[in-house]
């Protein structure tokens, strides 16, 4: 009877595992032009000409971009409805 309990305790906690590791956020991105640059953020003008403005990552070099850089923005996929719409947290930045 306790091995049984055993197996089904190890089952359900496995699955859980399974789930835990399949609802994990992946990082979102997105493609643009940058148009602006501030001191630890820039503005990004997508294909579609909307503007956001994206922090840059913790220790990332601004001086690595250069105005009309296309460039892929990754993030943690929440974007605010501000305007222009704003990006807190992105994650990397690849030109």
């Amino acid at each position: 009877m306790k091995k049984k309990l055993a197996v089904i305790i190890i089952f359900i906690f496995g699955i859980f595992i399974v789930v835990g590791n399949l609802c994990k956020p992946t990082d979102f991105s997105i493609e643009g032009k940058v148009i602006e640059k501030y001191e630890k953020a820039f503005l990004l003008e997508t294909d579609t000409s909307d503007k956001i403005l994206c922090n840059c990552p913790k220790n990332y070099d601004i001086s690595q971009l250069e105005i009309n850089d296309k460039i892929t923005v990754y993030f943690n996929g929440k974007i605010l409805e501000t305007y222009p719409a704003q990006i807190k947290k992105t994650t990397k930045i690849k030109k």
